[in-house]
């Protein structure tokens, strides 16, 4: 059993915004519903700063990433 291909499908098949985030806040994964939500494809978010793909520097994103 490989786990690591279940967690991305379930990861995947979840419609709730998943995102998996280093400690600098760049953004290393993000499942379809993220994709879905900010228009921005897997490739184009990597080492993009979460509270910039989720509302801007100002947003609360940039409190609850820290």
């Amino acid at each position: 059993m490989d786990l690591s291909r279940i967690h991305q499908t379930a990861l995947d098949s979840m419609r709730e915004v998943v995102y998996i985030r280093d400690l600098d806040m760049n953004i290393l994964y993000m499942n379809p519903a993220s994709v879905e939500l900010t228009g921005w494809s897997l490739e184009e978010a990597k080492s993009t700063k979460c509270y910039e793909l989720f509302g801007g520097e100002h947003a609360r994103c940039k409190e609850l990433c820290l």
